[in-house]
């Protein structure tokens, strides 16, 4: 194979669609910590042809987490046929963002009162370098999906 001229230096962020960024900001910004970096509202401007929906509207904020992880939370208010999408962990196209945590009982309990469920119950792992984790599934009220890893000391 051919050497390639590309680089890719970092993440820069994970965007999440949202039925209501006023509700979403609760979780991310109030039980989590995240700060918001910024807020815009854009309206059927070439800043939105990079989705490639036609008259697209949205109002969007970008979080940082405590750790410095960004998560965009966007709320479209238009086109008008926008739809709800709730894939399930094994479809096609869904996507999780996996936060590594201490006191995701505690987490878990205070997301539920924000509307967020937990999949199962926290799940014992060993990774491949020996240590060893629990780690769970938790949805938002719009479908989103969050992995909760927190580090065993064993």
């Amino acid at each position: 194979m051919a050497p390639h001229t590309f680089t890719i230096n970092s993440a820069n962020h994970t965007g999440i669609t949202v039925s209501s960024l006023v509700e979403s900001l609760k979780f991310w910004e109030g039980l989590l910590g995240g700060k918001i970096l910024y807020r815009n509202h854009v309206a059927m401007s070439p800043e939105l042809n990079v989705i490639g929906v036609p008259d697209a509207v949205m109002d969007n904020a970008m979080i940082a987490l405590p750790d410095g992880t960004r998560i965009e939370l966007l709320e479209y208010s238009a086109p008008a046929d926008r739809k709800v999408y709730k894939p399930r962990g094994c479809d096609v196209g869904s996507a999780h963002v996996g936060l590594n945590v201490t006191g995701s009982q505690e987490l878990i309990e205070e997301a539920t009162k924000l509307g967020w469920t937990a999949v199962d119950r926290p799940q014992r792992l060993r990774r491949g370098d020996g240590t060893y984790w629990t780690a769970i599934y938790i949805h938002g009220p719009d479908g989103e999906t969050i992995e909760l890893l927190e580090k065993l000391d064993e």
